[in-house]
């Protein structure tokens, strides 16, 4: 048997079509057949119980000629002439009738094509095109992106060995290998093969799972439609009043003391839209562009809603970095200065029993890292009887695979009426899905990828060509780095010694900071940039959400991020609060692709640097 390739962890139940996590057996097909039988009898496929004296082989192949079908009546079926011997050619009408449960319903028939079947002793190898996915057919998603979308399975002859399914292409999530007498087919996530492939997911639970998680720009488009449309009223709430400033929002006086000590004159166009719907307890998804203060804008939807005289944990603020916790931290006690809010960040890398001491003798706001707050709730030094606001800031990154499963185990503990606050530069389709698991008519305010501009921040490229080259190319620019505070951006911790190692040993002074130093270093290392000292920082994406320098004019990234929802959170560094920026991208001849996704995304357009970069800063 060949050897198996690499598997990544299916996404979707192959039978319910529901994600694994929501589905009561998980993606095992086995288990889900009592599903199949309770839930859809008239689509049970009794066509893979095998026919007397019918190889495992010829079954395969007698099924994916049934399902050689089309859908529309001018559709292409199976070849006949590249079915093997022994299966009967039936014509398109006779199909419909052997398939099981009787006549399929035209809307609910697919155009499958069978490309080729090749066989020997062993196995019955089958390509199918024209499946549809997500409502588009292959054939035209590969024309469209230049992509290959294909399934290919190979059934090995006999019950007792196993099978090995191969689905290729960018919609495929999984390796599956079992096989049994009744049911030698397997399905695989959204695709299946053999029978299955033609009506299980979009007969049966079309339209109830998610849309897949990879990124796709169509897919991505068309959910954000969607619930930026008006079909969304049943489950969005509506929220149009705008506020020009912050005296006409009705907040306390005290609090209007501390944002205006703080600095701000006038709300930007998240605050004006974002604070009072937030300070009236609705639930609210916000989304606005890096450096518009969404941070201020929940921070202050928080404060004005405290009850301080009652020291216990009222709101909890969850981030993804420590970081970004600590940065919320600060401005949450400079906006409540003159309230006299107590306020504690729990984040990792620090004493659990300070943390303890502190939560014990009574905070109205606990900000933190999911890691560290379950820790503290689980040992009940977190009480939560008294959380009425909850709020996850770069909800994209929380409620992504690495802290979804977290989030879900702190939601569990905490009162069942709580007002739910989501906030970040970017929501993609994933994200906005989730929050309906436990948000109630939710104020939604938010942007199309296209509206996601970044005015102020001039954005330039260097061809490079070379990855050897980079390094000349940042020493050339280190001068204009000198003249503001800047941020070089790589994709690798290793990368971030390496490069900084090589700018110190060129007499270049720079900062560096990444997840593996200790907390203190990085407190320390941030402290002295933000003061000035500090004027140019070497760092990884985990600078990227959140950090607020209010100096930094210019960013580089030495390396192009591997996600565009991360170019914002980058570029977004310079040019905070309407400050002048500029954002130089390195691209070799391997980043041309990804330059040209980013422009795509952004609806952009990224030119190449001028001689004269110094006077844009």
């Amino acid at each position: 048997m060949a050897e198996k390739p690499q598997a990544v962890r299916v996404l979707y139940c192959g039978v319910c079509g529901l994600p694994a996590e929501y589905c009561e057996f998980g993606p095992d097909f086995e288990k889900c057949k009592p599903w199949l039988r309770r839930h859809a009898p008239d689509l049970y496929p009794d066509l893979l119980l095998k026919e007397e004296n019918e190889t495992d082989a010829d079954k395969a192949a007698r099924q994916l000629q049934s399902v050689a079908i089309s859908g529309s009546g001018d559709g292409a079926g199976g070849d006949a002439s590249s079915a093997p011997s022994g299966s009967a050619s039936a014509s398109k009408q006779d199909e419909v009738k052997r398939l099981p449960g009787g006549k399929i319903k035209k809307k609910e028939k697919q155009e499958v094509v069978i490309e080729k079947i090749v066989r020997n002793k062993r196995k019955c190898v089958t390509v199918v095109k024209g499946l549809e996915l997500f409502g588009i057919k292959l054939s035209d998603a590969s024309k469209k992106l230049g992509k290959k979308f294909a399934t290919g399975a190979s059934v090995v002859k006999g019950p007792t060995e196993k099978e090995q399914i191969d689905v290729q292409g960018d919609i495929a999530y999984d390796i599956v290998e079992f096989i049994t007498e009744t049911w030698p087919v397997v399905n695989t996530g959204w695709l299946a093969v053999g029978v299955p492939l033609r009506t299980t997911l979009t007969a049966i639970m079309a339209g109830v799972a998610p849309e897949g998680s990879q990124f796709d720009a169509r897919q991505y488009d068309a959910k954000m439609n969607e619930l930026l449309s008006q079909d969304g009223q049943d489950f969005f709430a509506s929220y149009d009043e705008v506020f020009d400033s912050f005296d006409a929002m009705g907040l306390q006086e005290n609090l209007l003391r501390g944002i205006y000590a703080y600095g701000f004159e006038k709300p930007s166009a998240i605050q004006q839209r974002g604070i009072v719907p937030f300070c009236k307890g609705l639930d609210v998804i916000q989304q606005a562009q890096s450096g518009t203060g969404k941070t201020a804008t929940f921070c202050a939807g928080i404060l004005q809603q405290l009850d301080y005289g009652l020291v216990q944990c009222q709101a909890l603020v969850l981030a993804p970095t420590r970081e970004l916790a600590q940065q919320i931290e600060k401005v949450m006690r400079a906006l409540g200065d003159y309230l006299g809010v107590k306020v504690h960040a729990c984040v990792g890398g620090t004493s659990v029993r300070e943390d303890q001491r502190i939560l014990s003798s009574g905070v109205h706001v606990v900000v933190g890292t999911p890691g560290r707050v379950f820790d503290m709730l689980r040992r009940q030094s977190l009480r939560p009887d008294y959380i009425k606001m909850f709020v996850l800031d770069e909800a994209d990154e929380m409620l992504s695979r690495g802290f979804k499963d977290q989030i879900y185990d702190i939601f569990q503990l905490l009162p069942s009426k709580i007002q739910v606050g989501l906030f970040s530069a970017t929501m993609p389709p994933e994200a906005l899905e989730i929050t309906r698991k436990f948000m109630n008519k939710p104020v939604r305010i938010l942007v199309k990828r296209d509206e996601l501009t970044l005015e102020g921040i001039k954005q330039f490229y260097v061809n490079v060509e070379k990855e050897e080259w980079k390094l000349e190319t940042l020493c050339d620019l280190y001068e204009t780095l000198a003249i503001t505070q800047s941020v070089i951006f790589v994709n690798t911790r290793r990368k971030v010694d390496w490069l900084t190692d090589k700018m110190r040993s060129r007499d270049h002074t720079v900062s560096a900071t990444h997840g593996d130093m200790d907390q203190n270093t990085r407190d320390i290392i941030m402290r002295e940039f933000r003061s000035g000292s500090s004027r140019v920082l070497i760092t990884t994406d985990l600078l990227a959400r959140g950090i607020d320098v209010q100096q930094v004019s210019l960013v580089i990234n030495y390396d192009l991020p591997t996600q565009p929802e991360n170019y914002l959170h980058r570029i977004g560094r310079s040019g905070r609060f309407g400050r002048k920026g500029v954002a130089i991208n390195f691209v070799t001849v391997d980043d041309e692709r990804m330059l040209f996704d980013i422009q795509r995304f952004y609806n952009v357009v990224i030119e190449e640097l001028p001689s004269n970069v110094a006077d844009l800063i």
